[in-house]
């Protein structure tokens, strides 16, 4: 009985990460297309974490200046450590300063590629499973 489980899982799962590329990257995208205006940015806090069967990751902390306002962006992940009091590159939407990403951080989001090919072969993997099981019963 689980080969049809198992199919419909994978078929879920592809159909998600071809949502996820049509449909959620372009906004994105969009977003960062927006954030045209940039300033430096100082790291504030760094965390340490453990991650199982990988290197240490790290989290960091940003805080930044727009006309004279205070703005931060927290936890972004980084695998190279990063020492507080560093500086960085962040860009903004000038129009909404609030919505920025450091350059060469996970807060900066990128297109997406590893979370499409993810579930997409997720996904297959899963549907072949199920075809397999039941296919030989």
């Amino acid at each position: 009985m689980t080969g049809p489980l198992f199919t419909v899982i994978g078929a879920a799962l592809i159909a998600a990460g071809v949502l996820y590329r049509f449909a959620h990257i372009p906004g994105i995208k969009r977003k960062i297309a927006r954030r045209t205006a940039g300033v430096k940015g100082v790291i504030t806090n760094v965390r340490t974490y453990a991650r199982k069967n990988s290197p240490t990751g790290y989290e960091c902390d940003f805080s930044y200046s727009v006309g004279g306002r205070e703005y931060s962006i927290n936890s972004v992940r980084a695998y190279i450590q990063h020492d507080k009091g560093e500086p960085v590159n962040v860009l903004y939407n000038p129009e909404n300063p609030e919505d920025a990403h450091v350059e060469g951080f996970f807060s900066d989001p990128g297109d997406g590629k590893k979370a499409f090919y993810f579930l997409v072969i997720a996904g297959a993997a899963s549907a072949v499973f199920g075809v397999v099981t039941l296919i030989t019963g």
